[in-house]
């Protein structure tokens, strides 16, 4: 009885994701606009996280962002002696603050 139940939950999911492309089937890259009242959280210097606008929560909400080419510290530090692990931290939260200020309700983030 538990298989079947996983089975079904399993199949229910893949029905989900079906209807959710076939609803944005004829939607494209060039067809999402995201600006900065989509972002929702800005969480270091180079990622952020959005909700796309019309696309189902499931692939649109909270989605995270990476900016390419772009690198800064880590909040998640990976430094091995504790006071390295604290520089890169406060870097990274002085990153973070500089992509906030840098972002408007009008500016483009991805098209």
């Amino acid at each position: 009885m538990q298989k079947l139940a996983i089975y079904i939950g399993g199949l229910l999911l893949v029905l989900l994701l079906l209807a959710a492309l076939h609803a944005n089937a004829n939607a494209g890259p060039a067809d999402i606009i995201v600006t900065g009242r989509d972002v929702v959280k800005v969480y270091d210097g180079d990622t952020l996280f959005i909700n796309i606008a019309g696309v189902h929560p499931v692939f649109g909400k909270r989605i995270g962002v990476r900016i390419s080419n772009v690198d800064t510290p880590e909040m998640r530090s990976k430094c091995k002696s504790e006071v390295a692990r604290d520089r890169e931290r406060a870097m990274a939260a002085d990153a973070r603050q500089v992509l906030i200020n840098m972002i408007r309700p009008e500016s483009t983030i991805v098209s």
